[in-house]
């Protein structure tokens, strides 16, 4: 998250009453926290299903033009970014969960309280109001989880709550002369947030005219997050519309969100700094990362040697060390362990072929032994995972019935030429689905499917197939030179492939029917 590690934090008691919260207070981390002053470079569209259909789309074949185009410099490609502050990262105590539920017989509602979460230590991610939008808001959300994934602090299950989005949401009337994205002066009226004395850095981020904001709690689905701002910026328009000429505007409080109605609901109003009546934690010590803790490091020495690699970093690494595009290295950063099991695969198809070791790498064998494996992993074995997750099943790199090292032996089959592609897609089903041990060779070999390399066999095969009697016909056409030679030849390759049942290479099957049709009609070719 790019943020400034405080060498010492403190906690404090947050003081409100509600059902959730059996202490009366929070223990939190309100002003000397963990960390902050960060930012978050967020990639637009990563969060929506719209925006991962537009980058999809701009992958496809014919968007390659336009996107080498925009890798040359030809068209900027920063529009496609924005940048999230980060205010602060704290420690803090969790509430407990509270579940709804509401009888259709009288139109009531009651509130079911599981205790059992409630002191659990969780971190809290504050960020400066800098998002202007709810599809922005679910890109950060997203950029988000895939950190903190990738990281090992949780696994980003937003549906399990592992990880949840509490939303504050404001509206603003954009006044003649200032910019959307704030600017506003600390003072003005209804500046709610910027008038605030915990929060006066913020008002640099806001319209002058903001009003109060609202806080969506515990939403765990990124369609919540967007659902939940697009209703709230609707209902405070209106509800501010509606105030206008009367004294005060829409109050600050607490929503939750209703999945089945698609819409906010009031919870309580919430405090203010005064109201919580902060105060230092008597009963726990300040968290000091000095070099005696740190084991003689400093912080910074500390945080050099034992931050993990980040999404970013990883993706510009496999692009560099892979050849990989942009778009396959994203895909295989979803997760560490999808890095680790492409990075072992390779390895695995590159010592098998012999080509693995250092002064490997730079090869064109070596680069395409890499594209094999992705394509592999992103394509077929991604597949399979989907299709299970379909029925229930959660399968990922460390669970996978085909582990790297399979998956490498498989693309080093394909790549000596002892399997052909829809040998090996053949393979990987059996691999997954009914052999969890055997390698893909062992496969092969019992099933019966090789690929004909000997080119005395596949010319045996070509000379059995242009000699039937069937294709008599095809043969005298082929002999009459022209256009025919090249369909005849075309005819006879299809019969060569489905006599062998796919098994013949088709590039030395080529090579070898070239090599009997010249003997049988060697004059054909110059006609």
């Amino acid at each position: 998250l790019n943020c400034k590690v405080n060498s010492t934090s403190r906690f404090e008691r947050k003081h409100y009453f509600w059902h959730d919260l059996p202490h009366g207070y929070q223990i939190t981390q309100q002003r000397w926290p963990l960390g902050g002053s960060g930012t978050l470079r967020v990639k637009r569209g990563v969060g929506t299903a719209e925006g991962r259909h537009q980058q999809k789309k701009k992958g496809n074949k014919k968007n390659k033009k336009k996107d080498k185009q925009d890798k040359e410099g030809n068209n900027s490609d920063e529009g496609s970014y924005f940048d999230v502050g980060i205010d602060r990262v704290q420690v803090e105590i969790d509430t407990a969960k509270t579940t709804t539920v509401t009888n259709g017989n009288n139109n009531t509602t009651t509130s079911l309280i599981d205790l059992n979460r409630a002191g659990a230590p969780l971190i809290e991610i504050v960020f400066q109001p800098t998002i202007r939008s709810s599809s922005e808001a679910a890109d950060a959300v997203e950029t988000v989880r895939k950190v903190l994934k990738f990281a090992g602090t949780c696994d980003g299950r937003m549906e399990s709550g592992n990880m949840r989005v509490d939303l504050n949401v404001s509206v603003a009337k954009i006044l003649d002369g200032e910019e959307e994205n704030g600017g506003g002066d600390e003072t003005a009226p209804g500046n709610d947030d910027a008038s605030d004395p915990a929060n006066e850095m913020y008002a640099s981020h806001l319209p002058s005219n903001v009003g109060q904001r609202t806080e969506v709690k515990n939403l765990n689905s990124l369609r919540q997050v967007v659902a939940s701002a697009e209703y709230e910026a609707v209902r405070q328009v209106a509800a501010t519309e509606a105030a206008e000429g009367v004294a005060g505007s829409p109050g600050r409080e607490t929503r939750t969100f209703d999945p089945k109605t698609q819409r906010t609901v009031r919870v309580r109003d919430k405090g203010g700094a005064v109201d919580y009546r902060f105060m230092p934690e008597p009963d726990l010590p300040p968290v000091v990362l000095n070099e005696r803790v740190l084991g003689g490091m400093t912080l910074d020495e500390y945080l050099c040697k034992y931050l993990p690699e980040s999404p970013d970093m990883a993706m510009k690494r496999l692009g560099v060390e892979y050849a990989l595009d942009d778009k396959v290295a994203a895909v295989l950063t979803t997760e560490p362990e999808i890095v680790r099991m492409y990075e072992d695969a390779v390895r695995v198809a590159a010592e098998e072929i012999g080509t693995g070791g250092s002064d490997g790498k730079n090869s064109k064998e070596y680069r395409r032994i890499a594209s094999s494996v992705s394509n592999w992993l992103c394509n077929d074995l991604f597949a399979l995972w989907k299709a299970e997750e379909g029925n229930g099943s959660i399968v990922s790199a460390d669970t996978s019935p085909v582990d790297a090292s399979r998956l490498g032996a498989l693309v080093a089959a394909m790549h000596d030429n002892t399997l052909s592609t829809p040998m090996g897609k053949k393979v990987l089903s059996v691999m997954y689905n009914e052999e969890p041990s055997l390698g893909p060779r062992e496969i092969a070999e019992f099933k019966g499917w090789r690929v004909i390399t000997d080119m005395e066999e596949l010319q045996k095969l070509c000379r059995d197939i242009i000699c039937e009697k069937s294709n008599e016909k095809q043969l005298e056409q082929y002999k009459s030179g022209g256009r025919n030679v090249k369909k005849m030849s075309k005819f006879f390759l299809g019969k060569i492939m489905a006599a062998s049942r796919g098994n013949a290479h088709p590039g030395l099957a080529a090579e070898a029917l070239d090599h009997v049709l010249d003997e049988v009609a060697p004059d054909a070719r110059g006609k």
